[in-house]
């Protein structure tokens, strides 16, 4: 069924001719709400479905932390491991001091490679053994691990390399083994130049006058860690569900994740293993966002509530948040 509330807040920017979007909000482990908006593809006017598969961007951190709660239960590495333990070669960099929980909550002082012309003149199209080879040339620290808080691709593509190290397979396989099949999440994946061709994909758009250019990849496309992952809101839901059970990790690891990192100072971060966490509307929330090219998103749960909401976008200008959010004010009334 319909609900003319969520369509008005999508047809308010989103046309039948234009990329678009879809939604889906979860409650008390049932569907209440899907539906997709606009086109995923311009040139064969295919329509946005719960189904199209989007770039997650960078709401697919949360991933990345899920995959080392998964090792650090198998025993394989510790959240406090210096990161050099498991990466070696960026001693020179990091020292010993910088460890996996100061990169999962982003404080841990790694210079940021994303936008620097000598790294993308160097390697055009770089992987994460070029990031690595690149970063461990680099030598020091922007700042004292723990001193602050600063939002890092590159902190996650570090940890996305400790995940290939320790675990002994590409970061898409393990993430396809462990996670996506496990679930039935059939749409969803790690870049794979082979499955971006799948017709299900949308393609990303950026709006450029009266008119949407293709703006679908990046050089930066085959990194991971940081935003490599793909997927639907039907997919997402499965996930969803998933999290209130013991099927991926144990209640104890998903609670650990989701607790404020902790500045030196004592003051809180509001954000936890690749989720932003903290209060709204009174209740307890964990969310995040994604943009990446021609791609928006936003993840937002409210576990005691039972109350998610996923948008996913394929136009860059899409305010995912602010729909996720207005959404599940709906909802939460």
């Amino acid at each position: 069924m319909r609900n003319p509330q969520i369509d008005a807040l999508f047809a308010n920017f989103i046309s039948p001719d234009t990329p678009g979007a879809a939604v889906l909000v979860a409650h008390n482990g049932q569907i209440v709400y899907q539906a997709g908006y606009g086109l995923a593809r311009l040139d064969t006017q295919t329509h946005n479905t719960p189904n199209t598969i989007f770039h997650l961007a960078s709401a697919g951190k949360q991933f990345t932390g899920l995959a080392l709660m998964m090792l650090a239960e198998a025993g394989q590495l510790n959240y406090d491991d210096p990161v050099v333990k498991h990466l070696p070669e960026l001693e020179a960099t990091l020292g010993s001091v910088v460890t996996l929980r100061h990169l999962l909550h982003h404080t841990g002082g790694v210079s940021d490679y994303y936008g620097n012309d000598d790294f993308i003149a160097r390697f055009p199209t770089p992987t994460n053994a070029e990031m690595l080879t690149f970063l461990s040339e680099q030598g020091g620290l922007e700042f004292t691990p723990g001193d602050r808080f600063e939002y890092s691709n590159s902190g996650y593509d570090i940890l996305g390399s400790v995940i290939e190290r320790v675990a002994g397979q590409t970061f898409g396989a393990f993430m396809q083994t462990r996670v996506f099949q496990r679930l039935g999440m059939t749409s969803t994946f790690s870049y794979d130049p082979q499955r971006l061709a799948d017709p299900a994909r949308a393609l990303g758009y950026a709006p450029e006058g009266d008119h949407f250019d293709l703006y679908d990849s990046d050089s930066l496309d085959q990194l991971v860690g940081s935003g490599s992952i793909f997927s639907s809101v039907a997919d997402l839901f499965r996930y969803d569900q998933a999290l209130y059970t013991e099927t991926l990790v144990k209640h104890a690891s998903l609670t650990a994740a989701i607790q404020s990192g902790r500045l030196n100072d004592g003051s809180l971060t509001d954000y936890g293993f690749g989720w932003e966490v903290g209060q709204y509307a009174g209740t307890a929330y964990m969310g995040h966002s994604g943009s990446w090219v021609g791609f928006t998103s936003y993840m937002l749960r409210f576990p005691d509530q039972k109350l998610s909401v996923f948008v996913l976008s394929n136009r860059a200008d899409t305010e995912a948040e602010t729909l996720a959010t207005q959404v599940a004010d709906l909802y939460l009334k």
